[in-house]
């Protein structure tokens, strides 16, 4: 499994983690970390590292027999470009037939320069028209695949996963811990711009402008955009309405996840299947969230919550509005998402997926 170093954050390697946790006792893994353990590095510890990786793995490839080689970028630049010479060491000891790629994130835009460059497009179609398997995570990057020449047969489409997050001998019903005081609605990521934590800090005020008081908002994570967060909020007289928790894993992720009622996530940022949206539909939230990436696919309008495309807070603040006033449709929500996310999305029902996919690699 060549994928980011499992000591860094991210939905990569918390999937990675959760995925080699679960795999049956017939698979045995090798994984081999690539990229930088830091956030930030210079180009030219870049370069040297990635030139210390692909001797590294010529070694292991050399030494070792793998039934499956399970690759893990994003269709952005510096990861596709890495994981693609990757590959194509790889296919020099013509392994190309034991290859699944998995694409956790996918950059429409990017995809489309590609495209349009003759060069490009014909250097991306030699390389993954020879892997065996690629996983993408919605239906949009299978169809620009197909357009660029790679067979349909070889492309399937996932999700991510979530790990249930009760205490083990708990009810297992995080509803019962809903609604017992005021909404409390819930922003969970990385605090970034575009993964629209100025959008949610802005609906916090549109709140409390517009005389809604019964709420609490958490914000739960960390972030270059952290100190203007707090700025916002002092600035516009909003301490008592939020909550701002840090960056939560484990218990205190299970904590928060019970006691919130929406998920509020209005990212353009180019997702894949986050696995933060799956991890609060298991947790029995709402969500209200933007159709970037597989969220679409995997929240249905008005089922399990409203999926918005805006960067409008006023949009995503009538949304939490209509929630408040419809306590029945925020349960049948809450209840729809929790039902769903435990029958697709769990680690175990996911993993068993993937495991299919490598046994149709095995026995090819």
């Amino acid at each position: 499994m060549i994928a980011p170093y499992l000591e860094k954050k991210g939905g990569v390697t918390d999937f990675c983690r959760m995925l080699i946790c679960n795999l049956s006792q017939d698979f045995q893994v090798f994984y081999f970390g690539v990229g930088s353990k830091q956030e930030k590095c210079s180009v030219a510890i870049r370069v040297i590292r990635f030139l210390q990786s692909l001797y590294k793995l010529t070694k292991i490839i050399r030494k070792d027999s793998f039934d499956v080689i399970h690759i893990n970028p994003s269709f952005k630049l510096y990861s596709l470009f890495r994981d693609s010479i990757y590959l194509t060491i790889i296919f020099a000891f013509h392994l190309s037939r034991r290859t699944m790629v998995f694409f956790h994130g996918w950059d429409l835009d990017f995809f489309e320069k590609i495209r349009k460059r003759f060069l490009w497009r014909k250097m991306i179609l030699a390389i993954y028209k020879r892997v065996r398997i690629i996983i993408v995570l919605f239906n949009k990057p299978r169809e620009q695949l197909i357009t660029l020449g790679v067979s349909p047969e070889k492309i399937k489409i996932a999700t991510t996963m979530f790990e249930r997050t009760e205490k083990a001998g708990a009810d297992n019903n995080p509803l019962e811990n809903k609604g017992t005081e005021d909404v409390r609605i819930l922003f969970m990521s990385r605090f970034l711009k575009e993964k629209g934590i100025f959008i949610a800090a802005e609906v916090v005020r549109l709140l409390v402008k517009d005389g809604f008081h019964r709420f609490k908002f958490i914000f739960a994570g960390d972030g270059p955009a952290y100190e203007r967060l707090i700025d916002f909020f002092s600035l516009n007289k909003l301490k008592d309405y939020v909550e701002i928790t840090g960056f939560v894993s484990g218990e205190n992720k299970r904590r928060v996840l019970e006691k919130s009622d929406i998920f509020l996530f209005p990212t353009y940022y180019g997702e894949g299947c986050p696995v933060v949206v799956l991890e609060a539909m298991g947790a029995g939230l709402a969500i209200i969230s933007t159709p970037v990436g597989a969220i679409a696919d995997i929240v249905k309008h008005n089922e399990g919550g409203f999926i918005i495309d805006s960067r409008d807070p006023h949009d995503f603040y009538q949304a939490i509005i209509k929630l408040t006033k419809e306590e029945s449709l925020l349960r049948s929500m809450q209840q729809e998402n929790m039902k769903k996310a435990r029958e697709n999305y769990e680690a175990g029902a996911v993993t068993r997926r993937i495991e299919s996919f490598y046994m149709s690699i095995i026995n090819d």
